[in-house]
């Protein structure tokens, strides 16, 4: 829940981009996984894995613990940031914050909920 509901539920939000009506129709005979996008994605869930995994190898020097709560972390909050690129085609220094405060909300209130997992003993899994 931390990672992908709130940043989905925001980018429901989007407003539609100015520039739809300038763009060509999508030819329908070709499917909306393209080259191109497959491309795209694949590049993202490569440079998150090798994050998620450096964040692991690091913990591992100290403990089985630490490498798995750095992986969760890294993985979480690589989340929380991707759902700034997930908002549209631009990238998000054309589109700006502006636009949608509920990206920001749910970026701030995915962090809260990172920083409560981590740090309240409460919210903390039972470790052995």
């Amino acid at each position: 829940m931390v990672t992908d509901s709130l940043p989905a539920l925001a980018i429901g939000m989007e407003p539609g981009a100015p520039d739809i009506l300038d763009r060509k129709p999508r030819d329908p005979k070709v499917g909306i996984l393209d080259k191109s996008l497959v491309t795209k994605v694949t590049l993202q869930g490569i440079i998150i894995s090798v994050g998620v995994i450096a964040a692991f190898m690091i913990g591992r020097q100290t403990s089985a613990t630490v490498a798995c709560t750095m992986a969760f972390s890294t993985l979480t909050f690589a989340r929380l940031l991707h759902g700034f690129n997930c908002r549209s085609q631009h990238s998000i220094f054309k589109i700006g914050f502006k636009n949608n405060w509920y990206s920001l909300a749910a970026f701030a209130v995915g962090t809260l909920l990172l920083a409560l997992i981590l740090f309240v003993p409460a919210f903390t899994a039972c470790l052995p």
